[in-house]
């Protein structure tokens, strides 16, 4: 897997950002980051914003394989 990197000082969403990479073409393993994230969302939809100074948001991209699917939410 190749690890590609994007850095963002804000974003809306990091969970976005990956979305936006993926149907671009990108593959597994690219990561986003941001010091402030503006509309993210958590799981079940819930919004997950955060606020400068305070945290590093980030997504990344896997497609993990072999993985039960009642295991997956432990990804997180």
């Amino acid at each position: 897997m190749n690890i590609s990197i994007s850095e963002f000082d804000v974003i809306d969403s990091t969970n976005a950002e990956v979305e936006r990479h993926l149907a671009a073409g990108e593959d597994e393993g690219f990561v986003a980051f941001a010091g402030e994230q503006t509309a993210g969302r958590g799981r079940s939809g819930h919004d997950w914003e955060s606020p400068p100074n305070v945290s590093v948001a980030t997504s990344i991209a896997l497609f993990p394989t072999g993985v039960p699917i009642e295991r997956i939410p432990r990804l997180t």
